[in-house]
């Protein structure tokens, strides 16, 4: 059930039970007014605000959108979304986290990124956008929400061959839900607004080696990928380095050459191959004589995880032991490495709802 179709269900419920127990005790300051509404103290208007972790970004990049809510108010639904520009950003499938805010609730992260197949080598599932928004809802059966902190976070990866330089913003939903549902009153939306975030997208300058994982959240029993890559312009007679992972926390699935190390292979390198080596995932790529040499972008290889039961915390996944030489021997000391690093979270608490003054749970 997606997050409209589950918020549409239990503001229904809410409703019945708002008019089934119009004799409960109330716990909020509220009255009738000659509009029918019901006017609370100091009951909104709240702000969401979205921010971004860097400002300007680059194909291949990771972003990552943190949306949060500030103000007076008492809730017991709520929707907020963030568009956001398709062509240009694809959500990380697993980096979506839910925050505080409405830990005390019924909350539903919306990604738009659902499931659309399964890759036919891994069995992996295939995942795709829908209609370019990305948000999070929420419904509390007993106490109406007051907390104010952050709603959800969610990583996005800017897309490899986009037009550049370009610029894309996350634009707040207007068509919001937030509403106040007293027993034996009315539904009454609560104001709420929010802002625009505007994220630069520029090409590429100098030379990137990146080691990235797919999920930077991640369960015990969840799979993950780590893709290895490369970007700018060289050529490299040798480009050796080494991404040392914990045995005791993953164990590997499957470690596959990408397009660097194919092309690599092609021109007739002595070495051309990524390997797994007992807790550590090396890239070998060395040739000893030849007049081209490698220039290849993109992926070097890519090594499918899987999060061991009992493991728990947060790991790097750093690139260690890097031997970068130009056609001449000499060291190419132009670049820059991009790390990453994936957080384990445990099985979720199960949340319970427990019966107040103002609300029957059924």
């Amino acid at each position: 059930m997606n997050s409209k179709r589950f918020l549409s269900v239990l503001l229904a419920v809410l409703m019945v039970l708002a008019v089934a127990a119009p004799s409960m005790a109330q716990t909020q300051t509220h009255k009738i007014t000659d509009a029918g509404l019901i006017e609370l103290d100091e009951n909104g208007p709240v702000t969401v605000t979205a921010t971004l972790d860097k400002e300007v970004a680059h194909p291949g990049d990771t972003v990552t959108l943190t949306v949060s809510l500030a103000g007076t108010y008492q809730a017991h639904t709520g929707k907020f979304e963030y568009s956001y520009n398709m062509d240009y950003l694809e959500p990380i499938q697993g980096s979506e986290v839910a925050g505080p805010v409405f830990s005390g609730a019924m909350p539903t992260l919306d990604t738009d990124n659902p499931i659309i197949g399964h890759d036919e080598t891994t069995g992996e599932p295939i995942y795709g956008n829908v209609d370019g928004t990305v948000g999070i809802g929420f419904m509390s059966l007993t106490n109406a929400v007051t907390a104010e902190g952050e709603l959800f976070s969610i990583s996005f990866k800017v897309k490899e061959n986009v037009d550049v330089p370009a610029t894309v913003s996350f634009d707040f939903d207007e068509h919001y839900e937030f509403n106040y549902v007293p027993v034996g009153g009315e539904v009454t939306p609560v104001e709420a607004s929010g802002n625009s975030v505007e994220l630069q997208i520029k090409a590429l300058e100098g030379i990137f080696i990146k080691a990235e994982v797919d999920k930077t959240n991640v369960k015990p029993g969840e799979t993950f990928t780590l893709t290895l890559s490369i970007a700018g312009d060289y050529n490299a007679r040798r480009l050796q380095f080494e991404v040392p992972y914990d045995e005791a926390l993953f164990t590997v699935v499957s470690v596959e050459p990408g397009a660097v190390i194919n092309a690599a292979d092609e021109l007739g390198y002595n070495n051309a191959e990524i390997v797994e080596d007992g807790g550590v995932i090396a890239v070998d790529i060395l040739t000893r004589s030849g007049s081209v040499f490698l220039s290849e972008t993109g992926i070097i290889g890519t090594v499918v995880f899987t999060v061991n039961e009992t493991a728990e915390g947060s790991y790097p996944f750093e690139i260690t032991e890097l031997d970068f030489r130009d056609g001449n021997g000499d060291n190419i000391t132009d670049y820059t490495i991009v790390n990453t690093s994936d957080e384990i979270d445990g099985e979720p608490d199960p949340v319970v709802f427990t019966a107040a003054d103002d609300r029957t749970v059924v």
